[in-house]
């Protein structure tokens, strides 16, 4: 039997989740006529459910929908669309590759050594289903012990001044092994078709 060809072979899964910070700057910007942020590409590809880097299995839990659905409220936006929202991102989760449910995920992270137990909750959620990208606009959230920090690129936006962007690594001996990312470097990895893994993102030590 011939061996298939190198194209043929299917990139692996990319589990993914992004923050409740992105939905909401998402969304914001759907509001204010913004189209070419961030967050407007990321969530193209949870819709895609594809990119660059392979197929694109989308992680979100009842926790981080609920948390989603009260900041939407808070913001004021139409009851309907907010429904609308959760649904369609229950739906694309459960249409995904692994056909996630967000039934399937746990709730809360009450044994991980963070502040805030939303964070915790999301930090839980990724290690159960050993996703590989955290995207989220507060990295300095999930700085727990054993992480490892590493410095990404410099960029300037609008206003504001240069600003460092760094990710974190969190692994462990079970396997565990998680990037959390700016979701400027997520966008940039992920079109240029680089699967964001630990080693991956580590800067090549000079020869």
């Amino acid at each position: 039997m011939a061996e298939p060809d190198a194209s043929e072979i299917a990139a692996p899964i990319l589990r993914i989740c992004l923050d409740v910070n992105i939905w909401v700057a998402h969304l914001l910007a759907i509001e204010n006529g913004r189209q070419r942020s961030s967050a407007s590409a990321l969530a193209q590809i949870m819709r895609d459910r594809e990119c660059e880097a392979g197929p694109v299995q989308i992680v979100i839990s009842w926790e981080m929908l609920a948390t989603l659905e009260n900041v939407l409220h808070r913001l004021h936006f139409d009851p309907k669309d907010i429904a609308d929202v959760i649904a369609a991102l229950i739906g694309l989760m459960k249409a995904g590759p692994e056909q996630f449910d967000p039934h399937l995920l746990p709730e809360g992270g009450k044994t991980l050594p963070m502040k805030d137990t939303e964070d915790a909750g999301v930090f839980a959620s990724i290690i159960a289903v050993r996703a590989d990208l955290l995207i989220t606009n507060n990295l300095a959230d999930f700085a727990i012990k054993g992480c490892e920090r590493i410095d990404t690129q410099k960029v300037e936006l609008p206003g504001q001044p240069p600003r460092q962007l760094f990710a974190l690594i969190y692994e462990r001996n079970d396997g565990v092994r998680i990037v959390i990312a700016h979701p400027i470097d997520a966008v940039g990895w992920l079109r240029k078709g680089l699967r964001p893994t630990p080693d991956a993102i580590r800067p090549t030590p000079p020869r």
